[in-house]
């Protein structure tokens, strides 16, 4: 499945606001890194068990440290999860891509026909030498 452009930046969007932040897990990884609340809060919960359990071997500890630096991977792997549950799912028919900026007409230049001119051009009803001409006239 092709995506348009704007269908991809509303992906990417809804990666950004749903998906885990760096600032919070590191917060639960400093506070309540005992609890591994970190490996909770990046859908881990099974690694977040064992660690608690391996702190009764000592060696927890050392896996508490390690995961200062594998948060930010973790967080990667989140996003690109998310990333691909979005790009399976349908965007909605209620989606409609955000249109051309409306410009204000001040200088006396017809910006209708100069938009649906642009648009055709766009949608290759009309080849830049034609869309050229027509501006020059409307111009």
């Amino acid at each position: 499945m092709s995506y348009t452009t704007a269908e991809l930046q509303l992906i990417e969007q809804r990666v950004q606001n749903e998906g885990p932040n760096i600032l919070i897990a590191y917060l639960l990884w400093g506070f309540l890194g005992l609890f591994s609340a970190h490996r909770f809060y990046l859908g881990r919960p099974g690694s977040a068990i064992f660690q608690i359990v391996s702190y009764f071997l000592l060696f927890g500890f050392v896996w508490l440290l390690i995961d200062a630096f594998l948060i930010p991977g973790m967080i990667k792997k989140k996003r690109e999860d998310l990333r691909a549950d979005l790009m399976r799912q349908p965007l909605g028919a209620n989606f409609t891509p955000p249109a051309a900026p409306v410009v204000t007409d001040t200088t006396g230049v017809n910006t209708d026909k100069l938009h649906k001119l642009w648009e055709l051009k766009q949608a290759g009803a009309i080849s830049d030498e034609e869309f050229e001409a027509q501006k020059a006239k409307l111009l």
